[in-house]
């Protein structure tokens, strides 16, 4: 093998290298997954204005629904869990749903009707960590997450950035 061959060599290696990285990196952002820490309030303003249709026509759909509680959608599952039951997502609101979990990179969304509020969560960590948009189904008061440590509303009305930390909530409310 030659210089120039062996630099060759170590050129096409490199750029193999880097184009792994890279897919690595865009493959962890388009699941939901940032390098670095949370997206902020900026990122949910982003996703409320692309996605508002979408997002609306959702909380419509669940604030007009008969289940009686919890309505939960995953983008793992084909299905949605419904008081406690797995059922098929109904056929008015699966095009919806599958907007917002396949293309748009939601992870979960969720209604808790005693809370007063539906979830659109789009980012998560292996920290027990997570962030999204909250809709207050009222209108009125700020939304009710589990774990919640932070909630800003957003420009558009009743709508909310909210982020999640278990750990920091439990050593919060241990005191």
């Amino acid at each position: 093998m030659t210089l120039r061959e062996g630099e060759l060599s170590m050129k096409r290696s490199t750029r193999i290298l880097l184009l792994c990285v890279l897919m690595i990196v865009v493959t962890g952002m388009l699941a939901g997954c940032y390098v670095i820490g949370e997206p902020g309030i900026d990122v949910a303003e982003k996703h409320l204005q692309h996605d508002k249709e979408d997002l609306e026509t959702m909380v419509e759909w669940l604030l007009n629904t008969t289940y009686q509680d919890h309505v939960y959608f995953s983008r793992r599952d084909d299905d949605m869990f419904r008081d406690f039951e797995h059922l098929p997502i109904p056929e008015e609101i699966s095009a919806t749903a599958e907007r917002l979990l396949h293309k748009n990179s939601y992870q979960n969304i969720g209604m808790t009707k005693e809370h007063n509020t539906i979830v659109f969560e789009y980012w998560s960590s292996i920290h027990d960590q997570s962030c999204g948009l909250a809709y207050v189904m009222d209108g009125d008061g700020q939304p009710d997450v589990q774990y919640m440590i932070q909630c800003e509303p957003l420009l558009e009305s009743g709508w909310y950035y909210y982020y999640t930390d278990f750990n920091e909530w439990r050593v919060l409310n241990m005191k």
